[in-house]
């Protein structure tokens, strides 16, 4: 029983072997190929890149200005009657790429909190109702907070783009070439010729092959005319019942016809929308490969048998790829509607890696805004407890040049005194700077202020909110009622900040 029943499936193998293409022996390479028709066909929905980081950048700028001193402010307005900002650093005479790199986000900011409806962010931020030590404070913290932000994203914004901006438009456009050999082109009105970039005539042998030169499958339209057209060798309906051609398409008889071409296609039915992400397209890619058998060094997109894809029954249904057992992406690629796959994905990797990174920047600015909006309260309620010591920082803004009075020649008075650094010179608008204010000369000043508290000779301590310096410098003297200077975290804070 044993020995006739392996018999019995040997011959049954065998006969399988033998036995002619059957049809719809094409129906799973019909499908995968239909997969790109409904797309092209279809609404196209691209992930677009969010803007949260953006948004969350500007608040932090927003907030950050609207604590800074009115020097630096000032140097944004190039008249205060309309306002009017300075549109490059160049024009409000600052140099260096420090400036020319955040002179967009500065001016932003600067327009927000000068605006004649408050700022909604500001606003909440409560942070205009501080006092000038406690806003000191703050432009600190927020200098740090800033630096970082600043820094994520320079990242984020210098990531590199496709080589070709897509919109859903293009995106559509691009899907119907890989479709139909030409844009704006639908399953319903393709033009046959092109597909193959040529007359098909009656070599369908020549014409389903993927090599150079023309004709050959240009568009997933030419791959599913050459794997499920009717040949008049007792094969019909490859792929799906279909209804039959006005002729055949063989060898050396006749070539296929204009209408059959266009039924076919339109079995592959309709989607309303595709996502178009390179996942996608991989999966598209994917299941096109599973549909290829190879024989030899050839690959075969269909049903083969012997003899090439020819159309009938005993040789093969088929898009035939030389080389493809050698290096299978490169025999692919000669096909023109696979590559223009490829590079369409190349298309949407660089978007979808962007959006990852501004997801996860976005999440940590977000973070800072959250933060950065509890400063005021925070200081308000425990001043001492927002005085904790820090690394030294560079000043929160940079300095303004000794020149920067000629900033608001064309300014009013209050204007140009609202810097503290130059004096109204009459109706003309011309500035001058004041006397003992040389900005050269502040530096100085201050650079000596901070070697003297670091030695320890400065008594006088910064006066807070709630009255509460005298009573914490109480607690802080020795027994023979000296202060300990040294001690007092709030002191070795300050420094770093005035």
């Amino acid at each position: 029983t044993v020995i006739f029943l392996t018999a019995l499936l040997a011959f049954v193998s065998q006969k399988g072997q033998c036995g002619n293409i059957p049809a719809a022996a094409n129906r799973a390479t019909f499908a995968a190929l239909c997969d790109i028709i409904q797309a092209a066909d279809s609404q196209i929905d691209l992930p677009s890149v969010a803007a949260r980081a953006e948004n969350a950048y500007a608040v932090l700028q927003k907030l950050n200005m609207s604590v800074s001193n009115a020097q630096w402010q000032a140097m944004f307005i190039e008249k205060g009657d309309p306002l009017t900002i300075h549109d490059t650093a160049e024009k409000a005479q600052q140099k260096g790429e420090e400036y020319k790199q955040h002179w967009k986000d500065w001016k932003a900011a600067i327009q927000a909190i000068k605006a004649a409806s408050p700022d909604g962010d500001v606003k909440a931020s409560e942070l205009q109702t501080l006092n000038d030590t406690q806003k000191l404070l703050t432009r600190a913290e927020l200098k740090r907070t800033l630096d970082e932000a600043a820094h994520q994203m320079q990242l984020l914004r210098n990531m590199p783009l496709p080589a070709r901006d897509l919109t859903t438009a293009t995106a559509k456009e691009a899907l119907q070439t890989i479709a139909y050999a030409e844009k704006t082109k639908t399953s319903g009105d393709f033009v046959l010729n092109t597909q193959f970039g040529a007359n098909p005539q009656a070599n369908r042998q020549t014409t389903c092959t993927a090599e150079t030169g023309q004709p050959k499958p240009k568009s997933v339209t030419a791959a599913i005319i050459c794997a499920c057209y009717d040949n008049n060798a007792n094969l019909a309906d490859a792929c799906v019942v279909s209804p039959t051609g006005t002729t055949a398409w063989n060898d050396d008889t006749t070539g296929p016809d204009e209408n059959h071409p266009r039924l076919l296609v339109q079995l592959c039915g309709k989607r309303t929308r595709t996502v178009l992400t390179s996942a996608y397209i991989d999966s598209v890619i994917h299941r096109i490969k599973e549909n290829i058998q190879v024989s030899g060094d050839k690959g075969y997109l269909g049903t083969f048998k012997a003899t090439g894809c020819s159309g009938g029954q005993a040789t093969g249904v088929c898009v035939q790829l030389n080389g493809y057992g050698a290096d299978a992406e490169a025999s692919l690629k000669k096909l023109p509607w696979v590559e223009n796959l490829l590079n369409l994905k190349a298309d949407l990797i660089k978007p979808e890696q962007k959006q990852t990174k501004e997801t996860q920047v976005a999440a940590q600015l977000e973070a800072k805004v959250a933060a950065a909006k509890k400063i005021a309260r925070r200081i308000k309620t425990d001043p001492t407890g927002a005085l904790v010591p820090q690394t030294p920082q560079r000043n929160t803004e940079p300095l303004m040049p000794a020149v920067a009075c000629g900033v608001h020649n064309k300014s009013n008075k209050t204007t140009c005194e609202s810097t503290g650094k130059c004096k109204w010179e009459g109706k003309d608008g011309n500035l001058k700077q004041k006397e003992h204010t040389n900005l050269n000369q502040e530096q100085t000043t201050q650079q000596q202020q901070e070697q003297e508290e670091r030695e320890g000779k400065m008594t006088k301590l910064p006066q807070l909110a709630q009255g509460k310096t005298r009573r914490h410098a109480a607690r802080l003297r020795d027994a023979n009622g000296k202060i300990m200077l040294a001690r007092i975290p709030l002191f070795s804070s300050i420094r770093n900040w005035l």
